[in-house]
């Protein structure tokens, strides 16, 4: 869960960089600190594919799985399965059922 909230986090961060209007591969490239190269592609369809609004709404799952999780150690697994596949294709933030 926290590489997930670390990429969420970093991908709120990138976009709350821009002030200025740039297109997303300028955005992507003048982050500091810098992003891996093998990385770069990734982010740079991430951030078109995600708002500003959907990653805070996923970064408020994300804390509440973390704590369902905690909650329910039985069941977490499937939790976080659910989870996933919810947010793979943005179901997750309409219908929250964990």
């Amino acid at each position: 869960m926290s590489a997930l909230k670390y990429k969420t986090n970093k991908l709120i961060e990138i976009q709350k960089s821009n002030n200025n209007g740039l297109s997303v591969s300028q955005l992507v490239d003048n982050y500091k600190p810098p992003i891996f190269w093998k990385e770069k592609n990734i982010v740079k369809e991430q951030l078109k594919r995600w708002s500003k609004s959907e990653l805070s709404k996923l970064m408020d799952i994300i804390y509440e799985i973390e704590i369902s999780c905690k909650k329910n150690y039985e069941t977490s697994s499937i939790i976080l399965q659910n989870f996933i596949v919810g947010a793979s294709d943005k179901s997750c933030l309409q219908n929250r059922i964990f």
